[in-house]
């Protein structure tokens, strides 16, 4: 016994040998990327930019404000980190320049993301004049220049977007920027390899063994991955993606992402609680917002309101099922792992709602100064929640599926014992109905025996000969019924074989009239040649033969014939084939019911005074089922047949 268990445990210790390793590898790659971005900047933070700018906002829906018009409007301060519903208006963004360092020479901008579409920079001139420049995305990608700025002056941006967008305006020297990019650069770098590591596990993971969580996760990080080359401008400078292909992507990618989560949440919910189906539904609402991420393609505005509005909608109703799922089947939550997982997901609901209405400003943060640490430090609190809420959702899944392995090998244990139990006692039934048929058929031989002397010694008194005869017919009835318990038992315990075989019809109704000598009995072969080959298994044919016979002979008028007649017949694609009807008129007992002749112990209210155990018919149809056929029954006024069809060779 122990052997059987020493391959699973080194298996299991080397499936934790190598989580292990990987989690020591994850752990030195990220400590070796942020000692290297420490190293490679050692001048970041030697010293606090020396230029300092307030940034406001005002929203022209209307689109149609000239300059003059729109810088007497009321800008107001905002959070730039927050995604802004600018998308279809024009935005004008104030930069009030609160404090330069003249030695530092002109300023310069670099505006995020990329897709914010059209922007046109308005200048200070002499003279009260402005300069208007449009400034392309490729220029505020990189550093655009705004000349030489005095301390108190104003500049202002106007953007028409066809993208609901968060605005990343970053002011400074030309040294200033340069740490700011250099910064940026090595962030990417060190976030680009910790999800490359990522995706690596988890394709490992997929690889070893499939599931559409890790499937998912896949996806969600290339697709993260894509947001953020995508929406910092790296696609365009390092890759060389077309402008146009970068901006049709935002929305779209975004929107695949909440999608991708869903899909995930979803996923959770569903392995929770399997047995509520109807969670499957909520399917919907990722496959919607894969349309929208679709038709933001086209219009990115309207796409993109709707997808804020279907996340809101998704999480509130996904948590108001997983409450309902929960009070309809709390057994679910029997595992403690199940239950904290549980718990996991309700908080990441409340969590994305909150974030949801973080996003359109209904729980917006007071406005701050858009510095590069505080942009990092954004980036860097939001990949590493990412990175958290994948390594949770892996092990949270994990610890589900197993919790269900192991319920699912408890299930599974308790039904081997259960069947064992259950094969013992038919084993015993078996053995019981054996040596019960044995016992019975002793003294009914001598019952027999003793009849035969009785009759011999009777001469011929007609009431004595009367009494035998039903004395015998009573012991033959009991000894058929005995035989065919016998046979039922056998059959279901697998101890009547079939034996699939070729013979001839000759042989076969020779068989018939051995088994079933009464003269009452008709035979009738018509159109088909008795050397006709049959394939099929004889021994079966002669129980179901013998049973239809019997039923007809006991249900019948005793004065009157019963037919077994065999014809040729035309099957499907005009094969050969044999038609055997055994048929008789209806007696005192009347006709069986068409819909229950066929059940087990199935017997009309007008036979119960006949002998029988109501087990002829279904062991001759469960026959004829194995031997893919089927016995059909007709009913007349005046009539009963039974019809088996079999194909010949």
């Amino acid at each position: 016994m122990p052997h059987m268990f020493r391959l699973p445990t080194r298996l299991f210790t080397t499936r934790h040998s190598a989580r292990h390793w990987l989690l020591v590898l994850c752990c030195a790659i990220f400590w070796g990327s942020w000692a290297m971005a420490q190293s490679a900047l050692p001048q970041v933070e030697a010293q606090d930019p020396g230029t300092q700018v307030k940034q406001s906002i005002w929203i022209d829906e209307s689109q149609q404000l000239d300059f003059e018009s729109a810088r007497t409007q009321n800008f107001k301060s905002f959070n730039a980190l927050e995604r802004l519903a600018i998308g279809d208006t024009v935005v004008w963004l104030r930069l009030h320049i609160d404090q330069v360092d003249a030695a530092a020479g002109p300023l310069f901008l670099h505006l995020l993301p990329v897709h914010l579409g059209d922007v046109t920079l308005y200048t200070p001139a002499s003279s009260g004049l402005w300069h208007q420049r449009t400034v392309a995305p490729q220029d505020f990608i990189a550093m655009t220049s705004m000349g030489a700025v005095r301390q108190g002056d104003d500049f202002y941006l106007r953007i028409n977007s066809r993208h609901n967008a968060a605005v990343l305006a970053f002011v400074g020297s030309k040294d200033e920027l340069a740490r700011h990019e250099r910064k940026m650069a090595v962030a990417m770098t060190v976030f680009a390899t910790l999800s490359l590591l990522f995706l690596f596990v988890m394709v490992w993971r997929s690889v070893r063994k499939f599931s559409w969580m890790s499937l998912l996760v896949c996806v969600l990080l290339v697709s993260s991955q894509i947001q953020i080359w995508t929406g910092m401008g790296y696609a365009i400078t390092v890759l060389g993606l077309p402008v146009p292909w970068s901006m049709a992507l935002a929305s779209s990618n975004i929107i695949a992402n909440i999608a991708i989560a869903g899909g995930i949440l979803i996923i959770f919910s569903t392995l929770i609680f399997p047995r509520q189906r109807w969670l499957r539904w909520i399917w919907v609402w990722p496959v919607l917002q894969m349309g929208i991420g679709v038709y933001a393609i086209f219009e990115p505005s309207e796409a993109s309101n709707g997808s804020m509005l279907l996340w809101r909608l998704g999480t509130l109703a996904l948590t108001a099922f997983l409450l309902l799922a929960a009070a309809r089947e709390p057994s679910s939550l029997s595992e403690k792992s199940t239950r904290v997982t549980f718990v996991v997901l309700l908080l990441v609901m409340v969590m994305t709602v909150f974030v949801s209405w973080q996003s359109v400003g209904i729980l917006g943060e007071a406005s701050r100064a858009l510095t590069s640490d505080l942009f990092l430090k954004n980036i860097f609190s939001r990949f590493t929640m990412l990175l958290v809420i994948i390594g949770l959702a892996s092990w949270f899944y994990e610890r589900l599926q197993l919790g269900q392995f192991q319920a699912v090998q408890s299930a599974l244990k308790v039904s081997q014992e259960n069947l064992d139990l259950e094969s013992k006692r038919l084993e015993r039934q078996r053995q019981f109905t054996a040596m019960l048929a044995h016992e019975l058929k002793n003294p009914l031989a001598v019952s027999h025996l003793a009849l035969s002397g009785i009759k011999a010694r009777m001469g011929q008194d007609e009431p004595l000969l009367a009494r035998s005869a039903a004395i015998e017919q009573s012991l033959q009835e009991i000894d058929a019924i005995i035989e065919r318990c016998s046979e039922i038992d056998g059959f279901e315990q697998g101890q009547l074989p079939m034996s699939i075989v070729s013979f001839t019809l000759n042989d076969l109704m020779a068989a018939i009239k051995a088994s079933n000598p009464n003269e009452r009995i008709y035979f009738l072969v018509q159109g088909i040649s008795g050397d006709a080959v049959l394939l099929s298994d004889m021994h079966y044919l002669k129980i179901i033969f013998s049973n239809l016979l019997t039923n007809a002979l006991k249900y019948s008028p005793p004065d009157t014939l019963v037919e077994l007649a065999v014809q040729a017949r035309l099957g499907n694609g005009q094969a050969a084939m044999v038609e055997f009807c055994v048929s008789n008129e209806v007696g005192e007992a009347g006709t069986p019911s068409p819909d229950l002749a066929f059940e087990r112990f199935y017997r009309a209210e007008s036979a119960r005074n006949l002998s029988g155990a109501g087990l002829g018919l279904w062991l001759s149809q469960a026959l004829a089922h194995a031997l893919g056929s089927e016995v059909v029954m007709q009913i007349d006024p005046k009539k009963i047949s039974f019809t088996l069809v079999l194909t010949t060779q």
